[in-house]
């Protein structure tokens, strides 16, 4: 265990990896009822697995490019590397904020400087995770690309032919899009049944909630003047749903901010929230 938390320390210090405190919120159906809560993560043990898969998912990388034979590697490095990619500073978070409250705004801090991992045909930097190279092998039962990193290393150990490069190039990136419609596809289930569970409480008589605003933005009243001249984006405390609020002015960021339901339906994922003065 020790040896896992040093590594880890390691790579978070000298390698880049990203932290992620998990702020999604599960929702459960059952006969109708919604109920929401909280995975805890962070045990010693959880961190023990995780870091082995990590290893296990470095180890079949690191042998496809020692041994030079293709695999799905894994990395989020930016698809559009040409394109210089704008200098983000670092924020503060405010003194005497609630550590749940401080979290949300870590985790936005974060991901800011994040691209979408996807599956790249070359070995590349997984930044988040600080390891180069990176491939996922560790869930066959649930990852075509697994299985592909499997039958590939099979292949390349019993001395028998696996997938040229020319094979499959075109694969990889049926792959990305799948995996990308999968992603929204989970996204948007959860954010569907996040609004249902606001919509049924609305109804029950509760329509404010605790705001945390993660970023604002002015809009060109010259290109849309009907739209209000900020936008903020904030975050609902509560089950961590994040949207775009538009308001006449700005609003610091870290603010808490009170947001009271103006109109509601889950079936266009449409929430409009009206925004008080910072707490």
């Amino acid at each position: 265990m020790k040896i896992a938390l040093t590594r880890r320390e390691f790579r978070r210090k000298h390698l880049g990896m990203r932290e992620f405190n998990d702020l999604e919120v599960k929702v459960k159906v059952t006969d109708g009822k919604i109920s929401t809560y909280k995975e805890k993560k962070g045990s010693l043990s959880q961190i023990l697995v995780e870091e082995l898969m990590l290893l296990a998912n470095h180890a079949a990388a690191l042998y496809a490019k020692r041994n030079n034979f293709t695999i799905p590697f894994r990395t989020d490095a930016s698809r559009t590397d040409c394109v210089p990619q704008p200098v983000k500073p670092k924020r503060h978070i405010p003194e005497n904020m609630d550590i749940q409250k401080g979290a949300i705004l870590k985790f936005y801090d974060v991901i800011r400087f994040c691209n979408k991992a996807w599956y790249s045909i070359l070995p590349m930097k997984h930044k988040s995770v600080g390891l180069l190279p990176y491939t996922h092998m560790t869930s066959p039962l649930r990852r075509y690309s697994d299985v592909l990193v499997h039958y590939q290393i099979k292949q390349h150990m019993l001395h028998e032919s696996a997938h040229a490069w020319g094979d499959l190039i075109h694969l990889f990136g049926t792959i990305n899009s799948v995996s990308d419609k999968a992603d929204y596809m989970e996204s948007d289930l959860s954010r569907f049944w996040l609004l249902v569970d606001i919509q049924n409480k609305l109804e029950a008589g509760v329509s404010t909630y605790q705001c945390i605003v993660v970023d604002t933005h002015r809009w060109c009243p010259a290109i849309s003047p009907k739209v209000p001249e900020w936008q903020v984006h904030v975050v609902i405390a509560d089950c961590f749903m994040s949207l775009c609020v538009g308001h006449d002015s700005d609003i610091p960021y870290g603010s808490v901010v009170e947001g009271t339901v103006v109109s509601i339906d889950p079936f266009r994922f449409h929430l409009e929230l009206r925004l008080g003065d910072p707490l």
